[in-house]
């Protein structure tokens, strides 16, 4: 459907999906690079042993499936919708 009610509902139900998908990622990475940083620095001096110290400055696993798969998706939805919405091309580049 093309009408303009559809935009209205529809259309920003989407993008807001969008911005908070294009978001929502980069604020939790960097929660978690400021979390680790934090217990590292309160952490670090009362260690015993070196195994605890290689656990504690040992980085997360980086989940290249869940972000690949993440990135289809921001695309797939900004190509089949952007002709109506050309704000999701903004929120793709984000």
């Amino acid at each position: 459907d093309s009408v303009r009610g559809w935009y209205v509902v529809v259309g920003a139900a989407i993008l807001s999906n969008m911005l908070a998908n294009a978001v929502t990622p980069a604020a939790t990475d960097i929660g978690t690079m400021l979390f680790m940083k934090l217990r590292r620095y309160c952490c670090a001096g009362r260690q015993k042993h070196q195994a605890r110290l290689i656990e504690l400055y040992t980085n997360p696993e980086f989940d290249m499936a869940a972000r690949f798969a993440q990135l289809l998706n921001t695309i797939f939805v900004t190509m089949a919708y952007s002709a109506g919405m050309p704000a999701l091309n903004v929120f793709a580049c984000v």
